[in-house]
């Protein structure tokens, strides 16, 4: 809508300056949906509680959960996002759905500790050549096929960069009130978020 608007401009009036930009978005889940809802009632629904453009609203996926319910991850603008986000919850169908930012936390890939990039690891133990699937060493976890293992609890099931993980869990909490909290701000660095 940006660039017709740009062109529009630039046809009626001669020797202006006309630049657009790009809106920060942010990736939200909305997690409890129907197993019949579909993309189009999530959009009416955002559209309705944001006063977005249906444009605006990107849903990248719409994935089944293991209760036979529905998580729809979502990409808008941010400002309507953390809006979203501080409401918690938003009626889509016939039922109230929680909404949630998705976090991206940090990882380096030398120690795979989380909280840091590579350089910026101090750690004296370099794990780069250790699996994050299984924690076995000589492989990535992109072609692994041996059991998951996580590497921070020692125990088979989960990876330590998922959810189920109890350290990886915390973390992602930590993250969410922190931003939440701060309205936006990126905790870890202290100044604003330009990508989700």
């Amino acid at each position: 809508m940006a660039s017709t608007l740009e062109k529009e401009i630039r046809s009626k009036i001669d020797d202006v300056k006309v630049s657009t930009r790009t809106t920060a978005t942010t990736t939200i889940y909305i997690l409890g949906l129907d197993p019949t809802t579909k993309d189009d009632e999530i959009k009416r629904a955002l559209v309705t509680e944001t006063k977005l453009a249906a444009t605006d609203i990107n849903i990248i996926a719409l994935r089944k959960g293991k209760y036979e319910d529905q998580t729809a991850i979502v990409e808008i603008p941010k400002s309507q996002a953390m809006a979203l986000v501080k409401l918690k919850r938003i009626r889509i169908g016939w039922g109230e759905c929680g909404i949630r930012e998705r976090i991206n936390v940090v990882r380096c890939f030398k120690c795979l500790e989380h909280g840091h990039k590579t350089r910026e690891c101090t750690a004296q133990v370099d794990r780069s050549d250790e699996c994050i699937k299984c924690g076995e060493k000589g492989h990535k976890s992109r072609g692994c096929q041996n059991r998951v293992r996580c590497v921070k609890c020692a125990v088979d099931g989960h990876r330590a960069d998922q959810i189920k993980c109890p350290h990886f869990k915390k973390i992602v909490e930590e993250l969410r009130r922190q931003r939440i909290e701060l309205g936006g701000t990126n905790s870890r660095q202290g100044k604003k978020d330009h990508a989700p």
